[in-house]
C-alpha cells in the first residue's frame, strides 16, 4: 500500500509516520501534486521525502499527462 495525494492540504506528516510504522504505508506515491501547481521540488513536499528517506521508502511521482 502507498500514499497518493494531489493537492494541498497534504496529509499530516506525523500521522503518516504512524501509518508507516504500522506497516500501512510502504511507499510514497503516487505523488500528483504538479496537477495543482506544486512541482516535485517544492519545499512543501520535503517532509514527505524526509519520511521516505528515514524509513527507506521509494517515492513515486506521476510523470505523464
Amino acid at each position: 500500500p502507498g500514499l497518493m495525494f494531489f493537492s494541498k492540504p497534504f496529509p499530516d506528516p506525523e500521522m503518516l509516520r504512524e501509518e508507516i510504522k504500522a506497516g500501512r504505508i510502504r511507499f510514497m506515491g503516487e505523488i500528483c501534486a504538479q496537477f495543482s501547481g506544486v512541482p516535485p521540488n517544492d519545499p512543501s513536499l520535503y517532509p514527505y521525502y524526509d519520511l521516505a528517506e528515514e524509513y527507506d521508502l521509494s517515492v513515486h511521482i506521476h510523470c505523464a499527462g
